[in-house]
């Protein structure tokens, strides 16, 4: 008599709620598909209705066509052949179906002792599920007493960094983020100079797709530089940054988030990892006529060099140690090194990022006949 209905103020307080509080609630809940399935099938019998329901479940959660269709033929089968006789053994039934199809991709995951942060990418196409594993992952980590940290590398979608925020808050895990629409290599970074600098022990980075695209001038005159068609050359990277072509025609890739450098035939259709240890956040990045390639190690402060041959070595600073120096070789120091370019005379030009400078290092042997390949930074 003094106000609405219990109902009515129950009902207020749900449209209220914002996106963010609801996708909150449902994760708090625990796994969406077990909590629906738990819910669906206590006091049911096992008939053509429950198990459209099932598949419907199934569908929503994302399992996938392929997977659904194989998990619900096999529950159809045994159902006909009486094999299931109460909805417990219907339950474990499709347990046990969804765990024979991840059988084959187990692999256990073992963090190496010395490695401080060791570094785990969650790499994956959208809606796969990469921000929640991370979540499950951070969650085993603190029960086996390790110091753990997320990076919301994620940036293309709003809803994922507040997503990751809340396990981070779940899990008492710290969480290094951005505004949405950041660079997702910037993001990724900093968490690493954080999780070094508090000695985390471990790094899970979440990440959107990683591209490299193509412009082609297109045949319609829209402007003085005409119409542009972006096509997608290469795919599948975490963080591609610098970019710069071999003498061969080839494209080197330096893929930031996932410290490699990645060499791409002319034609787009073969590639490989040429270097994938030792490098930290690799971005500028450029290739001289014998075929060695020139990487500014941003988190190691160095300058590294990569041999034809696949060797990696230092040209100048110590890999590992920021600073300022001019000197010869390893008793030069920089600080967040980004930008490189091979110079007309052969010398190195390096934006030295953190200490302000554009640095000149002078090769013993400079490249023959060097020329300007690619985009740096």
């Amino acid at each position: 008599m003094f106000g609405r209905k219990p109902s009515d103020t129950s009902a207020s307080e749900q449209k209220s709620e914002t996106f963010f509080q609801r996708l909150r609630k449902k994760i708090n809940r625990g796994p969406i598909l077990s909590y629906d399935l738990a819910n669906l099938l206590p006091g049911r019998k096992i008939d053509a209705a429950l198990l459209e329901e099932i598949e419907t479940r199934l569908l929503l959660a994302d399992v996938g066509v392929d997977a659904t269709e194989a998990l619900m033929s096999e529950l159809h089968r045994k159902v006909a052949r009486k094999e299931l006789g109460d909805i417990d053994a219907l339950f474990n039934a499709l347990r046990d179906g969804m765990l024979e199809i991840l059988r084959p991709c187990e692999q256990p995951l073992q963090v190496p002792d010395g490695i401080r942060p060791f570094m785990i990418l969650a790499v994956g196409v959208n809606g796969s599920g990469k921000t929640t594993t991370i979540g499950k992952l951070a969650r085993r980590f603190r029960d086996e007493k390790r110091t753990v940290m997320l990076a919301a590398g994620d940036t293309f979608r709003a809803a994922a960094i507040e997503q990751l925020k809340i396990w981070g808050e779940r899990n008492d895990v710290p969480v290094i983020a951005q505004a949405s629409g950041a660079d997702p290599a910037a993001v990724v970074y900093d968490a690493y100079d954080a999780a070094r600098a508090r000695k985390v022990d471990i790094l899970i980075a979440d990440t959107a797709n990683g591209a490299i695209r193509t412009l082609t001038r297109g045949p319609n005159i829209e402007d003085e530089y005409g119409a542009m068609e972006v096509s997608t050359f290469a795919s599948g990277f975490v963080a591609p940054r610098g970019i710069a072509f071999g003498p061969d025609g080839s494209v080197y890739v330096s893929d930031t988030g996932a410290n490699t450098v990645t060499r791409i035939s002319a034609d787009g259709t073969s590639r490989s990892i040429v270097a994938y240890y030792g490098l930290s956040a690799p971005t500028g990045i450029d290739v001289d006529d014998r075929g060695n390639v020139y990487i500014a190690d941003t988190g190691n402060h160095a300058i590294r060099r990569l041999t034809p041959g696949g060797v990696l070595e230092t040209v100048a600073g110590e890999p590992g140690e920021a600073g300022w120096a001019d000197g010869e070789g390893s008793a030069a120091r920089f600080n967040g090194p980004v930008g490189l370019q091979i110079a007309a005379d052969g010398s190195l030009i390096v934006a030295d990022t953190s200490n302000h400078v554009i640095r000149k290092i002078t090769l013993a042997e400079p490249p023959p006949s060097p020329r300007r390949r690619g985009v740096k930074h």
